[in-house]
C-alpha cells in the first residue's frame, strides 16, 4: 500500500475493491500497517458494511479511510464472515498511462 511521491513528478496511490461473495451481509474494518512500524495494534478504519454481492471501491486507500497524505506499509482487511474479496493495486498515474502492479489479498490461513 502507499500514497507517496517517487523519482520525479511521480506518485504512487493504492486503490482497494473489497468484494463480498458470501450470503449474507459482511462487517469489515481495514487496518494499516505501516512499513518499520511495530504493528502489533494496527490503526484500525470505521466498520463497514458489505452486502451480499457488493464490491466497494477505494481509490486512494490510505487518504479515504485513514486521511494519510503519505505512508507506505500493508493493509489488513478484518471480516465477521466468510466469502470477502480483496483486489489491491498500487499505480503512478502520467500522461502516458499507468505504471504499477495489481495483487490480491492473501486469506489468513495462507500467510506465511
Amino acid at each position: 500500500m502507499a500514497r507517496v511521491g517517487g523519482v520525479g513528478d511521480s506518485f504512487f496511490v493504492t486503490t482497494v475493491d473489497i468484494h463480498n461473495s458470501g450470503s449474507a451481509s459482511s462487517a469489515i474494518r481495514v487496518g494499516w500497517l505501516p512499513r518499520n512500524t511495530n504493528n502489533s495494534e494496527p490503526e484500525l478504519s470505521d466498520e463497514i458494511v458489505i452486502e451480499p454481492g457488493e464490491t466497494v471501491r477505494y481509490g486512494d486507500l490510505l487518504d479515504e479511510l485513514f486521511g494519510l497524505e503519505e505512508g507506505v506499509g500493508a493493509a489488513v482487511v478484518l471480516s465477521d464472515s466468510d466469502g470477502i474479496e480483496v483486489m489491491t493495486r498500487t499505480f503512478n498515474q502520467t500522461a502516458e498511462g499507468t505504471f504499477g502492479q495489481s495483487l490480491p489479498g492473501v486469506p489468513e490461513n495462507e500467510l506465511i
